[in-house]
């Protein structure tokens, strides 16, 4: 599992390049088959045309879950948790917020390699390591297996 937090604000350009991302990353690797504004996930993902998707999500409390493969290889969301300029109460730090979850099985497939790469590319990390456990996660037992990430920051990251 990965879970992206950031203080960027997920304005359409942002929406835009974070969506592109997960569907561009390694010849469409990891695009979505499925997407959608809430669950249950029934909306085809046309990678070619992602207005949709970017209006969801940029707006204040958008959401974008999204899967691919059947069985599911790669499910997640992005979340916008910012709350709007005429809210009476502030924003979170971090409002937005992405999860991405891999199947253990899918993972060791395509090479953890593969992974790491994505990983690094979404987090702009200097280095990613990671290690494959085979045994099933009690938190998460639809996932046969588990990626321990060991991340290196950048030199000037906390």
């Amino acid at each position: 599992m990965m879970v992206l937090l950031s203080r960027r604000s997920l304005t359409d350009m942002v929406a835009r390049e974070q969506i592109a991302a997960l569907s561009d990353f390694c010849d469409g690797l990891m695009r979505p088959d499925k997407c959608g504004e809430f669950e249950p996930i029934r909306t085809p993902f046309d990678p070619a045309d992602i207005s949709k998707p970017i209006e969801w999500l940029a707006q204040p409390f958008g959401e974008f879950f999204y899967q691919k493969g059947r069985p599911i290889h790669v499910s997640g969301a992005m979340w916008n948790l910012d709350r709007g300029l005429d809210s009476r109460f502030p924003s979170p730090l971090f409002a937005n917020y992405w999860t991405v979850h891999f199947d253990g099985k899918w993972a060791k497939k395509v090479g953890i390699e593969k992974i790491e790469g994505f990983v690094s590319e979404m987090f702009r990390l200097r280095r990613l390591s990671a290690t494959w456990a085979s045994t099933p996660q009690p938190a998460c037992p639809a996932f046969t297996g588990a990626i321990f990430l060991a991340m290196h920051m950048p030199d000037g990251w906390t």
